[in-house]
């Protein structure tokens, strides 16, 4: 929609427009990512936690995060 509006009124596109482009498009994108990544890395801790647990180290665990 954008390309056809600017090729109506005669101008073409340049870096400006490329940017704000990117930027409506790949911040969002950005922000779906990191928040995948954050569920992966939560679901390692919890995992790790776990393992801690199960080898006899919960009460160090529950120490250390008091």
């Amino acid at each position: 929609m954008l390309m056809g509006f600017l090729v109506c009124v005669g101008g073409g596109l340049g870096l400006s427009d490329l940017v704000v482009f990117l930027q409506h498009t790949v911040i969002p994108l950005q922000h779906l990512v990191s928040f995948g990544l954050n569920l992966v890395s939560r679901s390692f801790e919890f995992q790790a936690d776990a393992f801690a647990k199960k080898l006899g180290y919960g009460s160090a665990l529950r120490g250390g995060l008091v």
